[in-house]
């Protein structure tokens, strides 16, 4: 595998140049990822919500690098098709953020399956934190130049979900020409194809990172690290008005926090600033009220800092509707075993307590927890769950009264 390493990094030139190491991340809209690139040189594109490709959507690719940060959201393909081009996924927040190929639709209905084209030595690399996920019941198919002269591959540093219906042409089966998809981690869950010739799990990818030919790579994922430490984010529905509710366990250069709404998760206004403490290895307590509501509404966070890096948090949901939709959300999804994972949690019976079990993948009950009813009907914490159990696919069930969510969660 190291051979294979040195043949990759040798065939490609330093990308990072003084004026490029700025980064200047633009707001992604879904226009981006249906668009024909030709020459257009490097992108920086930054997510704000979920982008799903419809059905006949294409991201076209030539002679164009695009660098994009999930930003803890997701992001669906229809079509990719890269020529002498590059794609780079990275998701900052760390938390959330997934790279789907296919849209199983509903029930099965309205979906797509999802194709990807690599040629002229193209590059399709997704980092730490993102999960590169092939939809299970949709078919995605991988071309590969026939015989071709220069690298084109898929690299991802975390875990992979391959269907087992999923198509590969043209994969570097003999190591006869130059088509890889290399995986740090495993091909994930028990129905897929982990032996699929051409796919290598568990390889030693640092050296594209270390190599200073690629030191951009590692720029990008440090670049934009924030100083604030969230602990909680909770929200209170009071008759017609919302009061938002934040902590912080530390800050670092924090200058403030600005407080946004949403009705559809898609599109954001600025309602309100709050200043940020700046420097501090203590708790502190924020607080926001909005008020006049009678819709149905989103809230998150951007915490910004001293030198204008930011950093979202949330969304948060709240009902004003007759019937609460109550929702959890696990971040992130997939991770290792001790780490700490956050649960937001929307449309909660104030009135009832929330309960959660988890069960490993032989449906034994490993661990049950209550979180106390409180005044909030969103919330944002850290979720108890016990360190010492195995690796493996694993199922939880949230219930609120009579509301019931299920989850699944990945620890490795």
């Amino acid at each position: 595998m190291k051979f294979i390493n040195l043949i990759f990094i040798s065939t490609l030139i330093a990308i990072c140049t003084s004026s490029m190491c700025a980064y200047g991340w633009q707001d992604a809209t879904a226009n981006d990822f249906n668009k024909q690139y030709d020459s257009d040189g490097e992108l920086f594109l930054r997510l704000s919500g979920d982008i799903i490709q419809g059905a006949s959507e294409v991201l076209d690719m030539k002679n164009t690098t695009i660098y994009v940060d999930l930003n803890g959201y997701d992001l669906v393909f229809r079509y990719i098709n890269l020529n002498t081009s590059n794609l780079y996924i990275v998701n900052k927040s760390k938390v959330g953020g997934e790279v789907i190929l296919g849209n199983e639709g509903f029930f099965g209905l309205g979906g797509y399956d999802a194709t990807v084209n690599l040629e002229g030595g193209s590059h399709f690399f997704t980092f730490d934190n993102v999960y590169l996920i092939s939809e299970l019941f949709r078919t995605s198919t991988f071309n590969y130049e026939d015989s071709s002269p220069n690298i084109n591959a898929i690299i991802s540093y975390h875990d992979v979900q391959i269907s087992n219906r999923d198509n590969f042409n043209n994969l570097n089966e003999s190591r006869n020409y130059n088509n890889y998809f290399l995986i740090n981690g495993l091909v994930t869950n028990s129905i897929l194809k982990p032996n699929t010739p051409g796919i290598d799990e568990n390889q030693d990818l640092d050296d594209i990172c270390v190599d200073k030919g690629f030191s951009i790579f590692c720029d990008i994922l440090k670049d934009d690290d924030l100083p604030v430490e969230l602990i909680s984010f909770n929200a209170e529905k009071i008759n017609n008005d919302v009061e938002l509710n934040w902590a912080t366990a530390s800050e670092k250069n924090a200058s403030h926090f600005v407080v946004q709404k949403s009705y559809d998760r898609s599109n954001w206004s600025e309602i309100g600033e709050v200043e940020a403490f700046g420097n501090s290895n203590t708790r502190h307590d924020y607080k926001y009220n909005d008020n006049n509501l009678y819709n149905d509404v989103y809230y998150r966070l951007k915490q910004v800092d001293f030198d204008g890096q930011s950093e979202f948090f949330g969304p948060l949901f709240v009902a004003f509707g007759n019937e609460k939709k109550f929702n959890v959300v696990l971040m992130p999804n997939n991770t290792t075993i001790g780490d700490q994972v956050k649960v937001s949690i929307s449309g909660i019976n104030t009135s009832q307590d929330v309960v959660y079990q988890m069960f490993d993948g032989n449906g034994k009950l490993i661990h049950s927890d209550v979180i106390q009813s409180t005044r909030n009907t969103s919330l944002l914490e850290e979720l108890e769950y016990p360190h010492q159990m195995g690796k493996g696919m694993y199922y939880l069930i949230f219930q609120n009264g009579s509301s019931i969510e299920r989850k699944k969660m990945l620890f490795k």
